[in-house]
Formats: structure tokens, C-alpha cells, sequence
């Protein structure tokens, strides 16, 4: 079973929290559907299973975490002597079946220069051990939002029922209007406001955009923002003229803001089912308040369990290794995210060597080219770093490497995998290289600008890191309903910008460094001297790993490579150093 992009379950200890599932394509064998109750006792058991409906299954066939109440929720002010909205989550988990006991929230870790809530260990807990356990009643689920009220507009829409985010979105609106008459009130009242999402670069400002100096992820932001701006004007001229019956969905209740405060909840929050192979997205209560772990920590696999004794289907959480009391429990969105999507789909930075960036390559409008291009799931322009050298390939690629290639029995969009041959690796490695300088020689900011800047702004973070907090420690967490991490005002979003801006441009040199290792590899082969073609510029060429040179060789076809690939990263090894060496005599 394989999670959405962006969400392994896992359970993991170390001093980093963050903010959370991009939409993207579960529905459980015996889900517990949501038929709401107008009796204020409705939430007092879990609602009714949709499989009793025929209907129904022929048409389905087919990072912090703020504790304050939703934009729409139950607005009555808390009573005097009744739970905060996050005791109230607890005890309505609990009331039904879900097993905390082990687990402590809300706990107050240190983060870049403020604090995020978190879940802590409330024991030791050993490797393998239940950490905690959600039954499949609790869950959010497509079954559910069919089996709602909403029935009729998900199976007349397929637009809407198909289309996990909003189809969750839509029913955590309706859910919120109908307070504590809803079953999930508990869960809802105790989601992120609308304000709690300012670290979300879609609510952010032009000028705020512009901070991030990275126009691929710039275009990216205010185009799914004006997409969702959009869709929900279409909607609401919908359900006003079709489906004035549901009041949840008629304007003033079906506000914009309250809309976007769904589908940012569903975009940061959701997982994908795993007790059926559909993969369709769903919420879990208390699962969505567990923060990204640190760099190098182990991402563990999914534990949902279509049965567990009489308890039935369930969504677990295992830990990985032993637990100390008081230590951070984590879940990974996505260990090979891309720093865009990251900071676009949860709004956090962390470390990643991956980048998007915008091709730029001006390929002949041959039909063997375009249909690679085709083949390869070629995205309007853009496409990460590590999938920018088989494009470049195939731009620069010759009738002679397109019939070469044809002769062999391959096809051209799997053939740019590996080098065609000297001169098309030559050509192609110079045009990826002239493309990143371009990108950082675009920026208004220098990397060592901003970290001067960072400093300026976080004194104590004055190094511009961003692998997580300096330490953790087990403290009070943030009040709910104020602002949960460092991401809240105009300050602290530049500051995310800079944390962004400065991560981006450390991707870009790293590839630049790869590019630099394998021009000067290429040359190896072909039996020429890098010193030779002026390739001295000893920063592009440090801090590389011998184990990076022989993964590029590799990649090579053994009839273009004349020697083993120890021999020719050994070669490529004396190269660099002695590139490294003219650039220092050149210095000295």
C-alpha cells in the first residue's frame, strides 16, 4: 500500500515541527457514514454505514496545527468550566473508541525562533509498540461525504464528487454550520481558523509573493489561489440556483472565507486511505496533529488495518524505535517533496536538494521530440531539477542520436534516461548549467544577502538554518487560538520567504554541482583535459561526493563508457582535484 504523495504514517522523535496533504488521489470496508441528526444528540454516536445503499457503491467504483475553532464553526462563546475545543477533541476520540493513552497533545516545541503545538510521548515506548490507534468510524471519508446530505450534489457533479479536496472541503463546511448537531463537531471546532493558515504563501500579499524570488513556485501560488477564488464563485451561483435546500452552501454561510478555510484544512491536513486500494483521500482526527519530522530521520510505512480484533478497521500509528517520555511523535509529508511543494501545499521549509524549476528548451518542433516530450509527462514548462537533464538531452539530441537510438530498439523518451553519446551529454550538460546560473544570476538577492538579512531579523538564527529548532524541549504549548508558529504576521512571513528563497538557491547549486561533476566526467571519457576548456571555478566543484560521480557513470550505456566506472570515477576524481588545485594557484 502506498500513501498519497506527501503522507507516509510514521512515528518519529526529534526536535522539528512544521505545518501538512496535497489533494491527489480510501474508502474502508465498513466505513461509518455521516447521516446528520437535527436532535443535539446526533454527535453522540457515530452515523450510519452508506454500504446499506446499492447505490452508492456503483457510483464510487470508480505542519503546526493550531488548536482554535474553524471559520464557521459553532461560534458560541466557551462556557465557563467547559473543555477547550482541544480537551473536547480528546474526550470525543476517546468516547469512541480511539486509544491515546500514550500520547500526550498539546505540547509546546521549539521552533525558529517561536513555538509549534505538537504530540509527545506520555511514556517510554518501545520500537513496534501501538502508539496510537483512530477507528475507521472517526474518519473522514468519500463514503461519508456520500452518505451526507451532500449525496445528491457529489453523484450529479462528478467535477465535485470526484475530486477528493473539495468533496472533503464541501463537507467540512457543512459540518461547521451545523455546530453541535454534527457528529465531527468535536473534530471541526478544534481545526485552524482561516487566520491560522497565514503561513500559507495563497493568502499572502503580491509584494509578500514577490519574496520568494522563485517565479516558477510565484506562478504556481497565485494560480491554484485564483483557481479556488474562482471555483468558488462557481459554486455558489450552483448550489444558489439548484440547491437552496442546502442551507450550508447559500450565501452568507457559503462565504469565500469559509470555503478556503475548508480546502486549506483538507490540503494540510489529509491522508490517503489505505483500507481500500483507492487511495482517496481522507481526515483523521488527532493523526493531523503530528508534525514533519527533522532531516534524516526514518519514514515508516503505513499501519491501516482493515481489521483489528472486534474493534474493526482502524488507522494506527507504530513507533519506529524506542520512545523517551516527553519526545516529539512525527509523520512525514513527503521525504521527496520538492521545497516547492513544501512550502505551496503546507507552508514550511525544510531541507530538500529537490527543486521545480521553469524549462527553458527552445526544442525543434520535430515529432519524435514531442512525443517524448509527451512520453515523459512533460508539465507546461516546468519540471524538477533531476528531470531536467533527459529534457536537455532531448533537445539537443540529432536526427543521427534519434535514428541511433531507434536502431537499438528503444524509445527516445526512455533512451534520454541515459546519455545518447559524448557530444549530446556535452551539449546538454552546458545548456542545464547555463540554465541554473541564469536562475540565481536572476535573483535580486545573493544567498549570502539574505543570510545577512536573516540574521537581521532572527539575531539568534544568525547561520539562516532551517532544518528545525535548535533544540526541543517539553514546555507549554501556544494557547489555542493564538498564533501557533512563526509564520503569523508580515514579518514572520518574510521570514519563511527568506528561509524559502535561500533553500531554493542551495538546490540550485547543488545541481549546479552535479552538472560541473558530470561536465567534467563527460570530458574524462571523451579523453580531454578539463583544465583545458577553463572549468576552474573550485566552489562549483567542492564538497563533492566520489559516490555521486560513480551514480552518474552508471547511468552511462556500456558501449560509451571504454572503462569501469571505478576507473573512470577514479579519473574523474583526479580531474576535480586537479581543477581544484589550478583555481587555487589562480587565487594565490
Amino acid at each position: 500500500m502506498q500513501p498519497l504523495p506527501g503522507h507516509q504514517f510514521s512515528c518519529h522523535t526529534s526536535p522539528h515541527p512544521s505545518a501538512r496533504s496535497n489533494p491527489g488521489p480510501c474508502l474502508p470496508p465498513d466505513p461509518l457514514a455521516c447521516q446528520l441528526d437535527p436532535s443535539p444528540a446526533a454527535n453522540s454516536s457515530p452515523p450510519l454505514d452508506p454500504d446499506r445503499d446499492p447505490d452508492l457503491d456503483s457510483h464510487l467504483s470508480s505542519e503546526p496545527h493550531p488548536g482554535s475553532r474553524p471559520y464557521g464553526a459553532d461560534s458560541t462563546p466557551q462556557a465557563e468550566g467547559s473543555p477547550s475545543p482541544d480537551q473536547a477533541l480528546l474526550d470525543w476520540l476517546a468516547s469512541h473508541g480511539a486509544e491515546l493513552q500514550k500520547c500526550i497533545f498539546p505540547v509546546g516545541f521549539d521552533m525558529q525562533g517561536g513555538q509549534v503545538r505538537g504530540v509527545a510521548a506520555a511514556q517510554c515506548i518501545e520500537a513496534g509498540d501501538l502508539v496510537f490507534q483512530i477507528p475507521a468510524g472517526l474518519l473522514i471519508t468519500l463514503r461519508v461525504v456520500y452518505a451526507s446530505p451532500l449525496r445528491e450534489i457529489m453523484l450529479r457533479h462528478s467535477d465535485i464528487g470526484g475530486n477528493g479536496t473539495l468533496a472533503l472541503a464541501l463537507f467540512l463546511v457543512h459540518e461547521a454550520h451545523a455546530g453541535a448537531n454534527s457528529f465531527f463537531h468535536p473534530y471541526i471546532n478544534a481545526l485552524p481558523t482561516l487566520a491560522d493558515f497565514g503561513y500559507i504563501p495563497h493568502l499572502w500579499t503580491g509584494p509578500e509573493h514577490d519574496e520568494l524570488q522563485d517565479a516558477s513556485s510565484i506562478e504556481q501560488i497565485r494560480t491554484e489561489a485564483a483557481r479556488w477564488r474562482y471555483k468558488w464563485t462557481q459554486l455558489r451561483t450552483l448550489f444558489a440556483e439548484r440547491y437552496p435546500h442546502v442551507a450550508a452552501l447559500q450565501t452568507p454561510a457559503f462565504s469565500e472565507d469559509r470555503f478556503l478555510w475548508a480546502v486549506l484544512n483538507v490540503q494540510t491536513r489529509s491522508f490517503a486511505n489505505g483500507l481500500e486500494s483507492d487511495f482517496e483521500q481522507c481526515l483523521v482526527p488527532f493523526a493531523d496533529l503530528l508534525n514533519h519530522p527533522p532531516p534524516g530521520v526514518t519514514v515508516d510505512g503505513p499501519e491501516w488495518c482493515p481489521r483489528q480484533g472486534s474493534s474493526g478497521p482502524c488507522f494506527q500509528m507504530r513507533a519506529t524505535a524506542q520512545r523517551r517520555h516527553g519526545e516529539q511523535l512525527y509523520n512525514s509529508y513527503g521525504a521527496y517533496k520538492s521545497c516547492q511543494a513544501l512550502i505551496c501545499q503546507y507552508g514550511f521549509v525544510s531541507p530538500s536538494p529537490r527543486a521545480i524549476i521553469l524549462m527553458d528548451l527552445a526544442i525543434l518542433p520535430s515529432k519524435p521530440k514531442l512525443q517524448a516530450m509527451e512520453e515523459r509527462g512533460w508539465n507546461g514548462g516546468r519540471c524538477e531539477c533531476d528531470e531536467y537533464l533527459p529534457y536537455c538531452r532531448l533537445a539537443v539530441c540529432t536526427k543521427e542520436d534519434i535514428e541511433a537510438v531507434a536502431s537499438g530498439g528503444r524509445s527516445l523518451a526512455n533512451a534520454v534516461e541515459s546519455p545518447l553519446s559524448v557530444a549530446n551529454e556535452l551539449q546538454a550538460l552546458a545548456r542545464m548549467q547555463n540554465a541554473l546560473e541564469k536562475l540565481l544570476e536572476g535573483c535580486p538577492t545573493t544567498l549570502q544577502e539574505d543570510e545577512q538579512l536573516l540574521a537581521q531579523l532572527v539575531p539568534e538564527r544568525a547561520g539562516g538554518r532551517m532544518d528545525g529548532p535548535k533544540r526541543a524541549r517539553y514546555c507549554d504549548p501556544p494557547k489555542a487560538g493564538q498564533p501557533d508558529g512563526p509564520t503569523a504576521g508580515p514579518q514572520q512571513r518574510l521570514h519563511l520567504a527568506l528561509l524559502y528563497r535561500m533553500q531554493w538557491k542551495r538546490s540550485l547549486r547543488h545541481h549546479l554541482k552535479f552538472v560541473a561533476m558530470a561536465l567534467c566526467a563527460t570530458r574524462t571519457i571523451a579523453g580531454w583535459c578539463p583544465a583545458h576548456h577553463g572549468e576552474a571555478d573550485s566552489d562549483a566543484r567542492s564538497d563533492l561526493d566520489p559516490s555521486d560521480i560513480v551514480g552518474y557513470l552508471e547511468s552511462w550505456p556500456r558501449d560509451l563508457l571504454p572503462i569501469s566506472e571505478a576507473d573512470a570515477a577514479a579519473a574523474v576524481c583526479s580531474a576535480l582535484s586537479a581543477v581544484r588545485a589550478l583555481a587555487q594557484a589562480g587565487k594565490g
